[in-house]
């Protein structure tokens, strides 16, 4: 028999018959004797009156007594060659469109296999001898399988269209109703038994092609629904973060609201609150970056079109939203122009980290204007953060568009060597004045903007939770005992199997029953092992990359170290002071160096995962997914790591003047401003360096990224092992099952080994 490596594919019920019902080894047992009393009979019988028609008469003079057990390959056998199959359909191969036809039209897409199994079939029953037929078709079998082909040509044509359930009625009538005709031929115009084994086989196969059909199918459903699923846990990240979005601005505001109409303090009097308020700010920015990273159309983690709509329409509900009205002396300040002043502040403080060393003026505009481009792109009408990008980029010293006083400059004393330790005071600066601040009334506004879009973000989450249904009921109608051939085909196989002999119901259970769901089984569990495995390995690589992350904790304490350590009964504390601080730049400047790297590095995985065809679009997008968000965390991080970079590029520890009169043995200035003006902000930047910042809301975080990574690594690992354990578990009942069907073969061939013998006797 053929064996089409499309319908090879195993099941769990070894001893299940192909009409359905249970043969377990009593049965089998009984049924084997029995086969023998009969069969020996019947041979007899044909040899006495020399009707034996698939046998040469010359193997009988050439039988000897054998002394061992029978082996059906020898070539003197007395015993006829078990028929085999004649058919070989094509492999099916689908697009994406016609597997939609598949899924809407099952029955249809099985009916097209049937015929042209078919039609080969009973082309096949008119194969001379030879040319490899059975047996030359007698005149009488001519007429009956050229009336068969026309009904069948006849009815072929219906299913070309929309087919009646009468179609399909007599289209799978047609096997049984054929091999009644043929059984009533009488000799000498009766086929040999042979010929109809051969057919029914035939038929197995068609059958077994019947049941593939839904295979790829049900992959495709399968990608579709995992698609699905990736929308609505994109959906449900998105609603987090317009939660997070509402909740850190309000969190920023409260100590505006709850304070006096004062500008903030400097110096001795700069507290936490003040610390707060940058940590809140840097975390609202980095909250609205995540919202809007994959927000542009086009990219390989793109929204939905669904989602993003949802998004940009809560960008509509912020229209005109002012954290700052006009006031008497200053303009007003949209929210968006006023939380796009850090990307410009972060992204010329990326360019120097990185590079490592002073950038020109010309250098950061140019970054500046390619900043803007970036979020210009994650944007509307409604709601932009570049409202102040081309007045830095115009005037880098002192942009005119913010602040009435021009003082909002990125870089101290007019050198773009030197960052501006108090840059961010300045920005809260823009609104001290509590009578121009947004309101409460106006917050309000904001979060019922975010709300809104949270509740229509629900409705599409209940729409492709339908659809997931949907697309389940779909899979589930693909199953052979929801179609129209399923009842013909139990007939014709329990026919195949009460008519056929033994050796060949057995032979066909293996390759046509057998082999068939487990294939798709194990086929499953190694494409889910292959993405788990290369997945983890993935990530792997990236891990090695930054293993020493495990210690930012120890690494970026210089803000602890100055509180703790400025004591001039400590021994060189001054140069003690300075060589953590030499430390901390040091580790920076390398980080900054493994961040780029790893960002090198999975910019070479990604084009191999998309290009690679072990894995399904869904399982390509996912890991892109994991990739690209893991890059942006990169990214992020490179972010934080710059802030604090030139903030301790500019600090100078210099031993106190009058040491007389302190406990303390050094004093501390970036860019001669004094301590008390910055401290808090430099333990503000080490918590974003190590954990992401506040509550590790923000990503970025070192100890955070390098915990994510683990945790996703060991994910996919566990899933991976998960998986061979169900593969174990698999071949270990295919080898219980393998077993019984060896030792019922082992008993038939030790009794047709006695059937032999008995004949020659």
């Amino acid at each position: 028999m053929a064996i089409q490596n499309y319908y090879i594919h195993f099941t769990r019920n070894v001893t299940s018959a192909l009409s359905g019902g249970q043969l377990d080894a009593q049965d089998l047992a009984s049924a084997v004797f029995l086969f023998q009393e009969l069969d020996q009979k019947v041979w007899t019988l044909k040899r006495t009156l020399g009707w034996i028609e698939d046998i040469e008469p010359r193997y009988f003079a050439q039988v000897e007594e054998p002394v061992h057990v029978y082996e059906a390959s020898q070539e003197a056998s007395p015993v006829q060659k078990l028929p085999e199959s004649k058919i070989e359909l094509p492999e099916l191969s689908y697009t994406d469109t016609e597997l939609q036809e598949v899924i809407n039209k099952p029955d249809l897409a099985s009916a097209k296999v049937f015929i042209q199994g078919l039609e080969a079939a009973l082309e096949a029953w008119l194969t001379p001898y030879a040319e490899g037929g059975i047996a030359d078709p007698t005149a009488a079998e001519n007429e009956i399988v050229t009336r068969y082909q026309n009904q069948l040509a006849t009815l072929k044509t219906a299913f070309n269209g929309t087919p009646t359930d009468a179609n399909y009625t007599a289209l799978y009538a047609l096997p049984a109703s054929f091999i009644q005709e043929i059984e009533e031929l009488e000799a000498p115009n009766a086929p040999p038994k042979s010929q109809i084994a051969v057919f029914w086989q035939d038929m197995m196969v068609v059958y077994s092609s019947m049941a593939a059909v839904a295979y790829p199918a049900a992959d495709y459903l399968n990608t579709e629904i995992s698609k699905l699923y990736l929308n609505i846990s994109a959906a449900q990240r998105v609603q987090e973060l317009l939660r997070q979005f509402a909740s850190v601005l309000k969190d920023f505001l409260l100590p505006r609201w709850d304070d006096a109409s004062q500008p903030i303090a400097h110096g001795t009097e700069y507290n936490s609150r003040q610390a707060a308020m940058i940590q809140s700010y840097l975390t609202l920015g980095g909250v609205f970056r995540m919202l809007t990273e994959n927000l542009p159309q086009g990219l390989d983690t793109s929204y939905p079109d669904e989602l993003r709509n949802a998004i940009l329409s809560f960008f509509t509900g912020l229209r005109g939203t002012e954290i700052r009205t006009s006031g008497s002396t200053t303009p007003a300040l949209g929210l968006g122009e006023f939380l796009g002043i850090q990307y410009v502040y972060q992204k010329c403080a990326s360019l120097y980290g990185e590079e490592s060393t002073a950038q020109t003026e010309a250098s950061y505009k140019a970054a500046i204007r390619q900043e803007k481009t970036y979020w210009d792109a994650r944007g509307n009408d409604g709601f932009k953060v570049t409202g102040s990008f081309d007045a830095f980029a115009n005037n880098l010293q002192y942009p005119n568009t913010t602040s009435s006083a021009n003082s909002l400059s990125i870089f101290q004393d007019n050198t773009v060597s030197n960052f501006n330790p108090r840059f961010f005071q300045l920005v809260l600066d823009l609104i001290a004045d509590k009578s121009t601040l947004m309101t409460r009334t106006s917050y309000q506004t904001i979060a019922d903007a975010a709300n809104a879009a949270i509740t229509a973000i629900d409705g599409l989450i209940g729409t492709w939770n339908q659809q997931i249904l949907a697309k389940q009921t779909q899979r589930s109608s693909l199953d052979p005992s929801q179609l129209k051939y399923f009842e013909s085909m139990n007939a014709n196989k329990e026919t195949f199997v009460t008519t056929s002999p033994l050796q060949s119901v057995y032979t066909s259970l293996m390759l046509d029953k057998f082999l068939p769901a487990q294939q798709q089984v194990i086929r499953s569990l190694g494409d889910q092992m292959t993405f788990s495995n290369k997945t983890a390995r993935y990530l792997n690589q990236i891990i090695q990359m930054i293993t020493s992350f495990h210690n930012a904790d120890t690494y970026y304490s210089l803000s602890i170290y100055l509180k703790q350590m400025n004591l001039q009964s400590l021994t060189d504390a001054v140069g003690k002071a300075k060589s953590v601080l030499a430390n901390e730049i040091t580790r920076c400047g390398t980080d900054i160096t493994r961040c780029k790297q790893a960002k090198i590095e999975i910019d070479k995985i990604i084009p191999v995962v998309k290009a690679d065809t072990e894995m399904s679009s869904s399982q390509i997008r996912e890991l892109v997914g994991v990739l690209t968000s893991y890059k942006s965390q990169f990214d992020d991080l490179i972010r934080h790591l710059s802030e604090l970079y030139v903030l301790l590029k500019g600090m100078a520890i210099t031993a106190v003047d009058n040491p007389d009169e302190t406990i303390q043995a050094f004093t501390v200035s970036v860019h001669n401003q004094p301590e008390n003006s910055w401290v808090k902000q430099l333990a503000t930047f080490e918590s974003f360096v190590i954990e992401g910042g506040q509550n590790g809301v923000v990503p970025g975080g070192e100890k955070q990224l390098l915990q994510s990574l683990e945790s996703s690594e060991q994910d996919y690992t566990t899933f991976n092992q998960n998986q061979q354990l169900a593969l174990q578990l698999e071949m270990s009942a295919m080898q219980q099952e393998w077993t019984i069907v060896s030792t019922a073969l082992a008993l038939l061939n030790q009794m047709f080994a006695k059937i032999a013998r008995r004949i020659k006797s």
